[in-house]
């Protein structure tokens, strides 16, 4: 016992701590062993702390009692790690240590503080981490198992039991995690969640029995029955805690995706997305910087553009994006969920401009109005003011569906016309697409605008739209005032008839009959065009 009193004085009095006690010997006393040839000296010895020391604070995690680990070398203090808010963590200790000693279903979140401090090569390491702890214990008698395989449970003190933990923020960066069993064990998982469970250990208690290991095992069973319910069932509860605590994105503290065949964790992502889902937690991080719930928010499946991304935001649409492709494709197989999608925008716009919403901004206006034409579903584009037309008031329009075979007036259409064309026929400049404010966008409407047109009331102005304009209410009243007509613009007819040679002169010979469009100067009065005089005026 004389190797103890560098640490005690006093055999007689309670000592507040543990000791371990790693014996040095030679070389010579290592051959006389019957056990182990080992022998290790004062440098192995240092070799262990300095290992042990850059994960000692997640040992801390899980212990039931020890709130403080120091290193020395003799009387130098190596480095340590301990327990920052003490009084809190007993609390959460006692609460937890009475629902095992009643046998009581229990689950509880808690945070915990961890200070560490240590000597790596030259430098001092200095770290405070903050965990956050989820802890979720069953009944024996709730167990989904006959009562042979629960009388093995209680005999063998397997307890349904298990924790994780989460490093909410930390100093440092955050390392590859471990399953433990008390103290971890070299089971390392990607994700930066630790483990803890009362799991049945190997026979060299360096990994867990598992599916690869044999059938029809307890110790088998017993694993599987923790990750396939328990491990689950306070992981969606610790994703939770998460996102009340984070509030941004926590796909990061999500099971690895790749998880491998036949192992315990195969279907361990799969398991507790269903359970998120089933629950509907509000963890999906939106573009308006909420937390939401799936059914809430519009699953990016792919990767949206920053303008659009910014456009929605303006409208407070909450896009979820960024979540990896594992979980994704989990959410596709078992559950309905909103998608971001041309149709989506649509809608989403077209409630928000029923309530009043305007659109004030061009690069927002285009950047939406490209987005929902990029489906070319043309038939659902009434009643979005997304559409620039011309005049000083830079009115945007929604458009209007069409009835088949609809023709209506010269002012029920909305026109894709040139400047040359807009310039004859603008008298009304509400009835024109500012071609100009909707930059690209322009390109994109007269790709498809035959099929538009088919749909909606947007056209390209031609000589139906020129039959309609000469038609309209401004032509009529020039038709009653063809014989006292004072003032005609006899330039504005010689461009229209130039503009009119563009077109096949059958096409053009339907559009002009019985038009008043030959101006007679001598008498200041326009004639009506007749066909057999088309080419005698033209």
């Amino acid at each position: 016992m004389a190797v103890f009193k560098l640490i005690s004085h006093n055999f007689d009095e309670a000592f507040d701590g543990t000791v371990v006690r790693i014996p040095l010997r030679t070389h010579d006393q290592a051959m006389m062993s019957e056990i182990s040839k080992l022998v290790p000296t004062s440098k192995d010895i240092e070799d262990v702390f300095s290992e042990f020391q850059n994960e000692v604070a997640e040992a801390l995690l899980f212990l039931k009692n020890i709130e403080k680990v120091r290193f020395y070398y003799d009387d130098y203090c190596l480095g340590m790690a301990e327990i920052i808010n003490v009084d809190e963590a007993r609390k959460f200790r006692t609460s937890l240590n009475r629902a095992v000693a009643r046998d009581a279903a229990y689950t509880s979140s808690f945070q915990l503080d961890i200070h560490h401090q240590y000597r790596h090569n030259d430098h001092v390491i200095d770290s405070t981490a903050r965990y956050l702890l989820q802890h979720e214990i069953a009944t024996i008698k709730s167990l989904p198992f006959d009562a042979e395989f629960k009388r093995w449970a209680e005999k063998t003190r397997y307890f349904p039991w298990v924790a994780l933990a989460a490093p909410i923020n930390s100093t440092r960066p955050t390392k590859q995690s471990r399953i433990f069993v008390t103290l971890p064990l070299p089971i390392y998982m990607t994700s930066p969640v630790n483990i803890h469970g009362n799991f049945a250990l190997s026979r060299d208690r360096r990994s867990l029995w598992g599916p690869s290991d044999g059938h029809n095992m307890q110790e088998i069973k017993w694993n599987q029955y923790l990750f396939t319910t328990l491990i689950p069932q306070a992981w969606k509860k610790m994703l939770l805690q998460m996102a009340k605590i984070k509030g941004n994105p926590i796909y990061l503290f999500f099971p690895d995706a790749g998880g491998r065949a036949n192992t315990l964790e195969e279907n361990l992502l799969e398991t507790v997305v269903k359970c998120v889902l089933a629950e509907e937690y509000p963890i999906w991080y939106a573009s308006t910087g909420q937390m939401v719930r799936l059914e809430d928010g519009y699953l990016a499946k792919e990767k949206p553009t920053s303008t659009l991304l910014d456009a929605l935001k303006m409208l407070s649409m909450p896009v979820v994006r960024n979540v990896p492709f594992g979980i994704v494709s989990i959410i596709e197989h078992h559950s309905d969920y909103p998608e971001l999608s041309p149709v989506s925008v649509r809608r989403w716009l077209q409630i928000k401009f029923s309530s009043g919403l305007e659109v004030e901004n061009d690069r927002t206006a285009n950047t939406l109005l490209r987005y929902v034409l990029s489906d070319k579903k043309f038939s659902e584009l009434e009643n979005l003011p997304l559409f620039p037309c011309r005049g000083p008031n830079r009115k945007r329009i929604a458009l209007r569906r069409r009835t088949p075979g609809e023709t209506g007036t010269f002012c029920d259409w909305i026109y894709f016309a040139t400047d040359e064309e807009f310039n004859l026929f603008g008298d009304n400049p509400g009835n024109y697409l500012d071609q100009h404010r909707l930059q690209d966008v322009s390109s994109v409407i007269e790709k498809d605008l035959s099929e538009i047109s088919q749909s909606v009331n947007l056209t390209r102005f031609g000589l139906e739209s020129f039959r309609l304009y000469i038609e309209s209410s401004e032509m009529r009243r020039a038709k009653r005032a063809a014989k006292t007509f004072r003032n005609i613009d006899t330039q504005w007819f010689i461009k229209v008839w130039s503009w009119l040679d563009g077109f096949p002169q059958d096409a053009v010979e339907h559009a002009v009959f019985e038009s008043y469009l030959i101006p007679l100067q001598e008498k200041r009065r326009v004639h009506r065009v007749m066909l057999f005089e088309i080419y005698a005026y033209m």
